[in-house]
């Protein structure tokens, strides 16, 4: 059992050595404190915008620019049964303090009597300071999520999310009433939806289509501003067609929501590691709840036609961002425990292995010295038997015993040196490897591991390689040529019949990987957790030792790498070895 203050320490010493990130990750983390930054500027001016309006005569409602009843607002505004509606627009206001109206509702013309007031203490809590103080938990939680899961696939989209619905909130008020950047909370509304689908297909694995084509991320911004110029146009200029556009725009985010819903849904049953599977069942808990009421509200607002409030439903939605945070800490976590279980593990059995390897080779060592001997005789006696020396027990001739003894000392020098190879597996795996560290060339690693390979791959397999020449490493050649002699050699054995094998490297200025994929029979879930245990194999018994991905992955680390696998039964399995630079 691990003693939960190691536990703590040890997650806070990783989140500290992320955060020592090189010129890439500096620059991420200026352009989220840029973003944060300028949502905060903006919350300080709305927030004294909307303060002016205390004590101060309205007419019982707010509007948009164009002058449609906005969703911001109190229960009581509305005057008697027949007040107004969210999409109403004023067409004609009472030259008088009676509050009438005349509205446009449904193509329809008609009266209708509001109730004026003040904009009171009370008006400013229910109506300002409920989603103002949402989107003010938003950027706090999007600070948080970044620094605690910098490190996550689509942390950027995600932040950019939450800094929208952030914004969103804040700047709600004023687009209801001040309309000083009308413009920009449309924008903001439709740029959701993207970053929404953004993050769903890279988090927390990368969709296969991503993978094969990274400009797809793309359509889902491009569809945004597709959305956007009419929706804008129409906002100022046709306000009755403007509604139809907002519900395309409506539309476009609730289809959006439930796309990352089906992503999560399957990536909390899939993903290959559960540390994502973990992060994924938060987020989707959350996502749900944050994503249900306002659908629900909508559904009232748009087919009911019922006066609900926006402004009180924006609280409950920080329920998102919290249980984001709550999975990715709760993730990073659980991946702290198993990689100190899986170090406690190597620990105990690399003493445990290195003795064994010692004790069997002393006897090995007498086999491979008498060896040469022993076909020396048998050369001898070769050379010497007569043909009328009487068969052995009746059954064989003198030449065909001697034929038979060749044989013999064959198979025992292959046993030896198939006992030499465990031994040599064991040692590696007991203790650390030469020391000498000098730039590794990886392209002539890989071709060199795939000659060695040859007859195993021979014509069956076709192998697609795509590494830069000249990219290198520091780190010791024969322990990175033995990091691709096993992966390639696994996905070699992986392959039943003809396939592929894919090898690409991605380099930026913080890190290097080398994407090994082929596309065989996969690694089932259930095996997935044991892979890196020594000793475990899935292959039949004496074809494997069970250490090659434990040697591998100890390797990866001594080098302050990372080995991820992704793996799904009967569509291959992807090793990916990342490297810091």
């Amino acid at each position: 059992m691990i003693p939960k203050n190691t536990l703590v320490m040890t997650m806070l010493s990783n989140l500290n050595c992320s955060s020592m990130k090189s010129t890439t990750s500096t620059g991420r983390t200026i352009i989220v404190a840029i973003a944060v930054a300028a949502v905060i500027v903006a919350s300080v001016f709305f927030f004294r915008q909307a303060r002016s309006y205390l004590e101060q005569p309205f007419p019982g409602y707010l509007t948009f620019e164009n002058e449609m009843v906005g969703a911001f607002a109190g229960f009581e505004w509305f005057g008697p049964s027949e007040g107004l509606r969210y999409h109403d627009l004023i067409i004609k206001k009472a030259a008088d303090s009676n509050g009438g109206v005349e509205i446009q509702r449904s193509g329809k013309r008609m009266s209708v009597n509001t109730r004026p007031g003040v904009f009171t203490l009370k008006d400013f809590l229910v109506v300002f300071m409920a989603p103002y103080a949402s989107g003010m938990a938003y950027v706090i939680f999007a600070i948080i999520i970044y620094f605690v899961g910098r490190r996550m696939r689509g942390i950027i989209p995600f932040i950019f999310f939450n800094l929208g619905i952030a914004y969103y909130y804040i700047s709600g008020f004023d687009f209801h009433s001040s309309h000083h950047a009308s413009w920009l909370f449309l924008l903001n509304f439709v740029l959701l939806p993207a970053s929404m689908t953004h993050f769903a297909l890279v988090f927390p694995e990368e969709a296969p289509m991503i993978k094969r084509h990274r400009w797809m991320l793309g359509l889902s911004y491009l569809l945004s501003f597709l959305i956007f110029i009419p929706y804008v146009y129409t906002f100022y200029h046709m306000p009755v067609l403007w509604i139809h556009i907002e519900g395309l725009a409506v539309a476009y985010a609730i289809l959006s929501y439930a796309f990352w819903i089906t992503m999560l849904a399957r990536s909390a049953k899939k993903a290959g590691r559960e540390t994502d599977r973990i992060a994924a069942t938060y987020l989707l808990f959350g996502q749900v709840i944050a994503f249900l009421i306002p659908l629900t509200a909508a559904i009232a607002i748009f087919v009911f036609e019922k006066n609900i409030p926006l402004n009180l439903i924006t609280p409950i939605t920080v329920v998102l961002p919290v249980a984001s945070l709550l999975g990715i800490i709760l993730g990073n976590l659980k991946n702290t425990q198993l990689k100190l279980v899986q170090t406690e593990k190597m620990a105990s059995l690399g003493q445990l292995v290195a003795g064994v390897a010692h004790e069997i080779n002393n006897p090995t060592t007498f086999i491979y010295s008498n060896i040469s001997m022993l076909r020396e005789y048998v050369s001898y006696i070769k050379g010497v038997v007569r043909a009328d020396v009487p068969a052995f027990k009746g059954e064989m001739s003198a030449n065909e015993v001697v034929g038979d003894l060749e044989q013999l000392v064959d198979t025992v020098a292959e046993g030896a040196d198939r006992i030499k190879t465990i031994v040599a597996d064991l040692r590696r795996f007991g203790h650390s490897q030469d020391d000498v560290v000098t730039n590794v060339d990886i392209k002539a690693g890989i071709e060199s591991t795939l000659h060695l390979l040859h007859h195993e791959i021979s014509n069956r397999i076709k192998i697609h390689l795509d590494v830069p020449e000249d990219l290198t490493i520091a780190a010791n050649p024969g322990q990175i040529n033995q990091v691709w002699m096993n992966l390639l050699s696994n996905a070699v054995s992986a392959i039943e019949g003809n396939g592929n094998i894919w090898i690409s490297a991605v380099e930026s200025e913080e890190k290097l990987s080398i994407i090994l994929s082929d596309d065989g029979k996969g690694i089932s879930r259930k095996v997935m957790g044991n892979i890196f245990d020594p000793f475990f194999t899935t292959k039949p018994e004496g074809e494997g030792t069970g250490l090659g991905l434990a040697i591998t992955q100890q390797i990866v680390h001594r080098w302050k790498g990372d080995l991820v696998v992704q793996s799904e039964v009967g569509k291959g399995t992807t090793m990916k070895v990342v490297f810091p630079k």
